[in-house]
């Protein structure tokens, strides 16, 4: 009996806290969703159907009290709908990969519709056992008939196997020490495939639709045309801002140009965002610098404490930052599910993005 209520005891001391419901989008603040637990749905983005937003990403659970095994990690894709951005409904899972024999670890899902077979596809960045070693990191592809799933997985694979690219912005300075490790690793992989990482995900005004991953053992982005329904690439590619060590993409389109806002590579801790743009998706991209505002040095030096995710495009000309502000204390990977997320409002000024603070943000 005594170790019963122990169990029970120690049971209730990790159930989630509850948490009161709000009316506004506090960036930073832990996120309840209506049924007051703080939302789970980390390196994510959002769909929007016309009717309702749907807000997925990894479902992260930290280390059992009973065991020094990880449990559940990041296998699943959770997802939330709201017809507001600030109320969240839970979904729940819509993606599992924990009964699979590769013990796959997931990052960065992202969602796209594909209109001609009316079929949602998701694409993620899978490692296996959480290595992540030189060269490992796959591009994990799942689909549904409903936004909502369950989503199957399809594939995981390297990207472009043996396949040349269209690289107008490849670097071949061979003066530079990060571009020459770059187009080293490049051809390492040649013949293989390409890694991917951290990824984002586009569908352009004609209805292609394009990866853009970190890759070349991180040293490298590369942007990937995908085929026509999506699951697979289509072996039309580039090599973009090569040997500048960017990792979290995310992508928009304004006024004709592409914009890319990453970070730098420091994993969990956060670093200075940058910002790129483009005139064509494949190159060649230019750095613009900075894209964070503000008079206190330390935000700009961690992007608000935060490392991009997503672009969210909610009116014709209004985006919003989305980006986890992830909990890495003590460097402890146990605490990741705790993260919380900083949306944030993006400016324009002569066609030059900029991301200020704010305290709330309204659903207007």
């Amino acid at each position: 009996m005594k170790m019963l209520l122990l169990l029970i005891s120690l049971s209730a001391l990790y159930q989630p806290m509850i948490y009161a419901r709000t009316d506004y989008i506090y960036p930073g603040k832990v996120w309840p969703d209506v049924k007051s637990n703080p939302i789970n749905a980390h390196g994510g983005g959002i769909y929007y159907d016309g009717e309702y937003y749907y807000f997925y990403g990894e479902y992260r659970v930290g280390k059992s009290i009973f065991s020094n095994e990880w449990q559940g990690s990041n296998q699943k894709v959770n997802m939330y709908r709201s017809k507001d951005l600030v109320h969240w409904m839970p979904v729940g899972i819509v993606l599992d990969l924990s009964h699979l024999p590769e013990n796959y670890q997931l990052e960065r899902p992202k969602i796209i519709y594909n209109k001609k077979n009316k079929e949602y596809v998701m694409w993620f960045h899978l490692e296996k056992n959480k290595k992540f070693t030189d060269g490992s990191g796959e591009a994990g592809v799942a689909t549904s008939n409903n936004i909502t799933g369950p989503y199957t997985f399809i594939s995981a694979s390297y990207s472009n196997a043996g396949v040349k690219p269209f690289s107008p912005a490849a670097n071949t300075d061979s003066s530079n020490w990060f571009v020459r490790q770059a187009n080293k690793r490049f051809e390492k992989y040649f013949s293989r495939g390409q890694p991917v990482r951290d990824m984002a995900l586009f569908v352009d005004d004609d209805e292609k639709a394009y990866l853009i991953y970190e890759s070349e053992d991180n040293y490298s982005l590369q942007v990937a045309r995908l085929s026509d329904d999506y699951k697979s690439f289509s072996g039309v590619y580039s090599r973009i801002l090569v040997g500048q060590l960017n990792e979290a993409p995310s992508i928009m389109k304004y006024k004709n140009k592409y914009y890319l806002i990453t970070s730098g590579l420091s994993g969990y801790r956060p670093n200075a965002a940058r910002i790129s743009v483009a005139d064509n998706i494949l190159g060649p991209w230019v750095t613009l610098g900075n894209p964070i505002s503000s008079f206190n040095s330390n935000d700009i030096l961690t992007s608000f404490h935060s490392q991009p995710t997503y672009i969210l495009k909610v009116k014709s000309d209004k985006y919003i930052y989305l980006g986890d502000r992830w909990d890495f204390k003590n460097n402890s990977y146990s605490d990741l599910w705790k993260s919380t997320y900083v949306w944030l409002p993006i400016n324009f000024s002569n066609e030059i993005p900029s991301i200020s603070w704010v305290e709330k943000l309204s659903p207007d």
